[in-house]
């Protein structure tokens, strides 16, 4: 016997079993709904609850209708009434082929049901469902995704559905249909169809005709050849590379989660991976340059150290963890020649939290860092600005362009005025918007958290999302001339599966999408936006109070730090890197771990300045109206200091003569003489500090009294007049024995 033979006898016996188990008089209705909506209520990206197409198993029956029965003997009989039992049966799609429904082309699907309960389940069957009409605007295939309970027509032809038989407890089967265009039950108009798999199936309480399981996804059909060609619409792929950096100032991780996410199945090695096996010139990888530079370190070896034991030696890191950061950033390289590559500001920081707290310094660390390692590496400056999730405010944006983002990434959820009823039910929101800052106008890409009804999450499938895609670019065709743009964005902490290319990466051949970068953002046509930028209300909270006065307690010591040094720009760039770690978006999720962490930073620098010392006398007398006195200033450090001498009275009758900076080299100490001037006598307070050369007081002030007195000055004359009294009398009694005795000598006188 031929196996179309069988085929043929095993879907004859299998529709016997099946009126065999109905009532008399009730033909094979065995599609009737499904007992549960076919959306699933997810978390999207942006942590709002999205509706997914996605496989869902049945619970409860909805209202009656006529969608997804199987007539195979007559008129539609009424539907079983009744709400059956929770069943347990799931199916998956796994395979669809092609993306499109084209004249002359098999549908193929397969994929598998599954049966997690302890209940047996008999005679099972799987079917191909299709809506009849097809969606030609946003609006309707948003209809598609709001639907709940069944859908379309079945393919009910014996040979085009596929009979599984049993299924005890825990056990799945897989299921393959392949049905050629003509058996499929659509009017063949061009649009996006709706198209999904159910599953009928008997267990101990029966059969009934109500759908086991299904699941759904969207199929375009294009116009014919005759027809013009659709406009295809221009797609942004966005991928984060983004993930904790969890460091000590001298460079020690604190655990090997970064060695995890970038080694075999880890989500960096993931997403590389995927990356690197999709099509040339179709994604856009924005990268945290903070991740490139601990992977670099961590390839050469490296250190692992607790967050709390930071006076700890600590332990040499993994060897195999090493190979896999070197082999990350390798694969990383020779990626850019085919994907386009971005840098963030260094560290993802959390710019709308800083931008609330008064921490511009923080953001303008983070886009200095991330332009001067794009410099060191021979990399793009042009730093991207794309929040995590790309939530944020109106002053966040300005200040993280003040300080040098060229490209602004933000989330629809931060403006409401493109969300809900704020735009037309058939237009899609744009995908650049310009909207004004304190500083002028500001140009941002705008994100979305799904896609043709299907959520972008973490764990999206993405044959699912491979079909949304092409589904939503198709009625972006349909329902304009024109050429439109949209942006795919990855959530952050997205993790594909090792097939996820293989399930999407033939979308960018599709006919209706054309792959474009951020390189090409100035050609998005662009709309204005007026409403409000602002966070929505299940943003993740902003840092606590501590953290954020710890990261000020470091900004201001280590800034004076930085300037303390005679050779300041290896050491200007690790603060800059540090500060800016310090505010990153991840220390949200770990608020004490990074408050440990930066605490110790800031008293490691604190330490170190403290070690830059003056010392002096604790009084200076000034014998006129001006004087010197010495200071010393000693440098304990290893690395050579340039310090400032600031000496102020507080009498304003006493002034001191300004001091010009002196350079320090390590372990040594140096006098510098001090000129007071007084106007008149008196004694004043006055105290001696230093400062950078940049006007940054710092250390341990000297206090000390001046005393000025004019009394000196009368001394000398009254000293110099005696000198002249005596010199006088002198002279008048040489002068009186000269003449009376002439210039004979005493003993030659007469007697």
């Amino acid at each position: 016997m031929t196996p179309t033979s069988r085929l043929l006898l095993a879907s004859l016996g299998a529709a016997a079993v099946l009126v065999s188990t109905l009532a008399p008089g009730i033909g094979m209705s065995t599609y009737a709904s499904l007992a549960t909506t076919f959306t699933a209520t997810t978390p999207g990206q942006d942590g709002q609850a999205t509706a997914g197409l996605t496989a869902v198993r049945a619970t409860q029956a909805p209202a009656a209708d006529k969608s997804d029965q199987v007539h195979p003997h007559g008129p539609s009989p009424p539907r079983v009434s009744g709400v059956p039992a929770t069943t347990d049966l799931t199916v998956t799609i796994d395979e669809l082929s092609p993306i499109d429904i084209a004249p002359g082309q098999l549908v193929e699907v397969s994929g598998w049901v599954t049966n997690p309960s302890e209940l047996r389940w008999t005679d099972a069957q799987v079917y191909l469902t299709m809506s009849a009409e097809p969606a030609t605007s946003k609006s309707g295939l948003d209809g598609f995704a709001s639907i709940e309970g069944g859908f379309g027509t079945p393919v009910e032809k014996i040979g085009l559905f596929d009979q599984i038989g049993a299924l005890p407890p825990g056990e799945r089967k897989p299921y393959s249909l392949s049905v050629p265009f003509r058996r499929l039950p659509i009017n063949q108009a061009p649009g996006v169809y709706h198209v999904g798999v159910i599953v009928l199936a008997g267990n101990r309480d029966g059969r009934d005709a109500v759908a086991d399981a299904r699941a759904d996804t969207l199929m375009p059909l294009l116009p014919g050849q005759t027809a013009d060609k659709p406009a295809p619409t221009n797609l942004l792929t966005l991928l984060p590379l983004s993930a904790p950096v969890s460091r000590h100032p001298d460079g020690a991780f604190t655990d090997d989660t970064l060695a995890a996410a970038v080694s075999e199945g880890g989500r960096l090695r993931n997403v590389l991976d995927f990356a690197i096996s999709a099509p040339s010139d179709t994604l856009e990888l924005v990268v945290d340059p903070a991740v490139l530079q601990a992977c670099q370190d961590m390839a050469d070896g490296y250190v692992l150290r607790a967050a709390k034991e930071a006076d700890d030696t600590g332990i040499e890191g993994d060897a195999d963890n090493q190979r896999a950061a070197g082999d990350w950033l390798a694969d990383l390289e020779s990626m850019v020649a085919r994907q386009g590559l971005t840098l963030l500001p260094w560290g993802s920081p959390a710019s709308s939290v800083l931008a609330e707290a008064e921490m511009p310094a923080v953001i303008e660390a983070a886009v200095l860092a991330g332009q001067t390692f794009a410099a060191e590496t021979n990399r793009s400056g042009a730093i991207t600005n794309w929040p995590t999730r790309g939530l944020t405010t109106r002053r966040g944006l300005a200040l993280t362009r003040s300080a040098g983002a060229a490209v602004h990434v933000v989330s629809r959820l931060s403006l409401p005025a493109l969300r809900g009823d704020a735009i037309h039910p058939d237009e899609y929101p744009p995908a650049q918007v310009t909207l004004g800052t304190v500083d002028g106008p500001l140009t941002a890409i705008v994100t979305r958290s799904e896609i043709g009804g299907v959520a972008f999450t973490s764990t999206v499938d993405m044959l699912e999302l491979r079909q949304a895609v092409a589904a939503e670019a198709t009625v972006r065709a349909l329902s304009s001339p024109r050429a439109q743009t949209s942006v795919l964005a990855a959530p952050l902490h997205w993790n594909p599966q090792a097939d996820a290319d293989a399930d999407f990466g033939s979308v960018y051949d599709f006919p209706t999408v054309s792959a474009t970068t951020l390189a090409d953002a100035e050609t998005f046509p662009t709309a204005d936006y007026t409403g409000p930028v602002r966070l929505p209300k299940n943003a993740p909270p902003g840092f606590p109070t501590k953290l954020v006065e710890i990261i000020a307690d470091l900004h201001s010591t280590g800034w004076v730090f930085v300037e303390l040094l005679t050779e300041q720009r290896r050491v200007s760039l690790e603060f800059d890197r540090e500060l800016a770690s310090a505010g990153s978006y991840w220390w949200q999720r770990h608020p004490n771990r990074a408050t440990s962490l930066i605490r110790h930073s800031k008293r490691d620098k604190a330490a170190q300045v403290r070690q830059v010392t003056i010392s002096g006398p604790s009084f200076v007398t000034l014998s006129s109206e001006s004087g010197r006195f010495p200071l010393t200033v000693t440098n304990g450090l290893d690395v050579s200091v340039t310090v400032k001498v600031d000496v102020v009275a507080q009498d304003a009758a006493f002034q001191i003569e300004p001091l010009n900076p002196i350079v320090l080299e390590p372990g040594r100490q140096r006098d510098v003489e001090v000129v007071s001037r007084a106007k008149g006598s008196g004694l004043t307070a006055a105290r001696a500090r230093l400062s950078t050369s940049s006007e940054l007081p710092f250390g341990r002030p000297v206090d000390f009294d001046i005393r000025a007195t004019q009394i000196g000055l009368l001394i000398w004359v009254v000293f110099g007049s005696a000198a002249a009294v005596i010199v006088v009398a002198s002279g008048l009694r040489i002068y009186r024995r000269i003449r009376t005795t002439g210039f004979t000598p005493r003993g030659e006188l007469p007697g």
